[in-house]
């Protein structure tokens, strides 16, 4: 596995209101924002991805690192 809860995500890209409500459901869900320190980075060409993938994380209920596991 590539990743591990407790590993860090950060984000660099836009901010939209669809992307702050998906943050906003995932930290429901999860507790946490995803947000974090460094250790995998979303840039600003990465927006669709990263809203792809927390939306995949709200939807199935698993967690970013599930979500990206390798």
């Amino acid at each position: 596995r590539c990743f591990e809860k407790g590993d860090k995500i950060m984000y660099y890209g836009k901010n939209t209101a669809e992307l702050d409500g998906l943050r906003r459901q995932y930290e429901q869900l999860f507790g946490d924002d995803p947000n974090g320190d460094m250790e995998l980075e979303f840039g600003e060409a990465d927006y669709k991805l990263y809203c792809d993938t927390l939306r995949k994380c709200i939807t199935t209920k698993k967690d970013i690192f599930e979500i990206l596991d390798c």
